[in-house]
């Protein structure tokens, strides 16, 4: 409680006095050095530090000939029977009168968000089409885009090492089942369809299941059955073939990975067609527009449940050439972009930068499948169609895929595959495309990653891989059918062409594919990336995560990445059952001794490219990494003064 002195009491109850005969004689007051008087209904009185009158229910209606500044230097609020007495200052130079019906009262405190007026403008390289608002039916990347974009919200947060509350408030797993008891009191961006309860997540969760789409595949449907409501809780029971396990909670948290939170009510009343292109979530952001390929609006949810929103508004705007958006950054346009890291130089010098990274971020990179090597020609346990013939095709006509009842040949194509990764300059790469600042890499795996096995690395050496080449029988070389996406960064273009290059000087012939890859389609349609095939990613983070390398690797999900081998299916088994951090960390370890004693994937090099922003944003706390250039927009915030 703050407590004012008698005298300065005294005083303000005389002016509150002086005030209540003007009211009573219904004298007009033209020129004031304060706020003409009103009838003014509180609402809620607090002694506060700052106070702001916000206007509602019947606006004031105000002709000005000039804009009318008011500068709060000092207030006071005292209790005077239901009646506030606030000192201002004022320029005013002409006011009409008009009664107000209701003034509430309202604590404006310092660093109270959203701040008012405040507006943040992104350059993103991909903001997506207009429908990528269902989560069952949305492409990658732009499912993990609800999340970014504080949206939805899911039934736990994460940290990258710690679980939290978010809309589950408690949540247990058990030899039998996965327990998530939830809140009732998570409210609906659209107040009319109230509060989020159990049936909106049965269903939302149901809908992804019928569509197998992003990632519930592999981290939900191999895991739990029989999922059902039972009072505030949503239950998971665990599937026969698996049991508890690190990944009990993925399907679950605050990524990419995770469902969030969908309105049945909503997606009832409105349909299909409009749900997609008209979102409704939980989070403190809500969709006011979508251009495809253009540019979003949102604007920030005022008193949200779980956090305050930094800005009233934000847009986000499509700019697909990097040099274009560092332009408008250095001109002020926009107040934030990703930059690759080899030109952060270029925006070094403006005023007030700031680079951000996610904690959790495990950066982009550049990594290449030897496609093909589909050993496994039956799918899984774990597979929603366990035991059907797979439906990718063994490509054993291919140099770099030997015929599988043959061991010499076999043998032979795995030295083809070791001399293409000898081939590679590593360092050269990362010294002449990234200034150094990147880290190399020999499988999915950085060389900076504290569980890197240095037996894992291949030496640089041309020559070698040249005579290797001839020594598996090709002594003239082959062709390579080289897949370089033409959507990807510049860095990451320049990477894979000299990469081509390196290919050539030791005797093979590049036939470089530069078609974008889109909607991932070659991973997931029918198992089809039989060529040699470099695609983006980052260097891999959490032991958490193992299944979502070795499902595909193993045919137990429909994502494939152009191999899968019978020793990721007994990994992808050990791992189905523990709880244990440190054995899943030796599983994925195991995973990636195999994978660069065969050569199926070979790294180049990794590194993380910063989200940058100028003096306009104060601050930026990202747990999630970036998506299609979208940095975590929840996490960021304006200054406050």
């Amino acid at each position: 409680m703050r407590f004012v002195s008698k005298s300065r009491a005294m005083l303000v109850f005389g002016f509150a006095l002086i005030l209540t005969s003007v009211i009573a004689c219904g004298e007009k007051i033209v020129e004031v050095p304060v706020e003409v008087p009103v009838e003014i209904e509180v609402i809620r009185e607090v002694v506060v530090t700052q106070t702001e009158i916000v206007e509602v229910e019947v606006p004031v209606v105000v002709e000005v000939e000039k804009q009318v500044v008011v500068e709060v230097t000092k207030e006071v609020v005292v209790e005077v029977e239901k009646q506030v007495v606030v000192e201002v200052e004022v320029e005013v130079e002409k006011i009409v009168e008009v009664p107000v019906t209701k003034v509430v009262e309202v604590e404006v405190q310092s660093g109270r968000y959203p701040i008012a007026g405040s507006e943040m403008i992104l350059a993103l390289k991909d903001v997506g089409p207009k429908a990528i608002y269902k989560r069952s039916i949305t492409a990658e990347p732009m499912i993990g885009y609800i999340m970014i974009m504080g949206m939805g919200e899911h039934l736990v947060d994460y940290n990258g090492s710690a679980h939290d509350p978010m809309i589950a408030s408690a949540w247990e797993w058990t030899e039998d089942s996965a327990i998530f008891t939830l809140r009732d009191d998570i409210p609906w961006q659209d107040s009319k369809y109230g509060y989020v309860d159990g049936a909106d997540f049965l269903w939302s969760y149901s809908e992804s299941v019928a569509t197998n789409n992003g990632w519930i595949s592999e981290y939900y449907v191999p895991f739990y059955e029989n999922h059902r409501v039972e009072g505030d809780q949503l239950i998971w029971d665990w599937r026969p073939t698996a049991g508890p396990n690190l990944n009990w909670a993925v399907p679950a948290r605050h990524m990419a990975s995770g469902v969030e939170a969908q309105s049945k009510k909503y997606y009832d009343d409105m349909g299909e067609e409009y749900t997609r292109e008209n979102p409704m979530y939980t989070g403190p952001y809500r969709g006011v527009s979508h251009s495809s390929d253009d540019q979003i609006e949102l604007e920030g949810v005022v008193n949200h449940w779980r956090l305050q929103p930094g800005f009233e508004s934000i847009k986000l705007l499509e700019v697909e050439e990097p040099a274009t958006r560092i332009a408008m950054f250095l001109a002020g346009d926009v107040d934030g972009t990703e930059v690759a890291i080899n030109l952060v130089d270029q925006v070094a010098d403006v005023a007030g930068v700031q680079y951000w990274e996610a904690s959790m971020a495990s950066g982009a990179g550049a990594t290449i499948r030897m496609g093909g090597n589909w050993q496994l020609r039956e799918l899984s346990e774990y597979h929603p169609n366990a035991g059907e013939p797979s439906p990718s095709t063994y490509r054993d006509d291919l140099p770099w895929v030997g015929v599988i009842d043959d061991p010499v040949d076999m043998e032979n194509a795995r030295l083809i595959r070791k001399a293409m990764s000898m081939a590679i300059d590593r360092d050269l790469l990362n010294d002449a495309i990234f200034g150094g600042l990147g880290c190399i890499g020999y499988t999915l795996q950085s060389i900076c990653d504290p569980h890197h096995l240095t037996s894992n690395e291949d030496v640089y050496d041309p020559a070698a891989a040249a005579q290797m080449i001839i020594d598996a029988g090709y002594p003239d070389g082959f062709d390579v059918d080289y897949r370089l996406p033409s959507d990807n960064s510049a860095a990451f273009i320049e990477l894979g062409q000299a990469i081509g290059n390196m290919w050539e000087e030791i005797g093979l012939n590049v036939v470089m594919d530069t078609r974008m890859l889109g909607g991932y389609e070659e991973f997931v349609e029918g198992k089809q990336v039989n060529s040699v095939f470099i695609r983006q990613g980052g260097s891999l983070w959490s032991a958490t995560s193992t299944s979502s390398y070795s499902a595909p690797y193993s045919a137990s999900i429909d994502w494939g990445e152009g191999f899968d081998f019978p020793e990721a299916l007994d990994v992808h088994t050990r791992f189905m059952s523990t709880t244990d951090l440190d054995v899943a960390w030796g599983l994925l370890t195991e995973l990636m001794t195999v994978a660069f004693d065969q050569r199926f994937v070979l790294g180049t090099v990794y590194w993380k490219d910063p989200f940058v922003t100028g003096a306009r944003i104060a601050s930026a706390s990202m747990v999630n990494g970036p998506r299609g250039g979208m940095p975590e927009l929840e996490s960021f915030r304006p200054p406050t003064d």
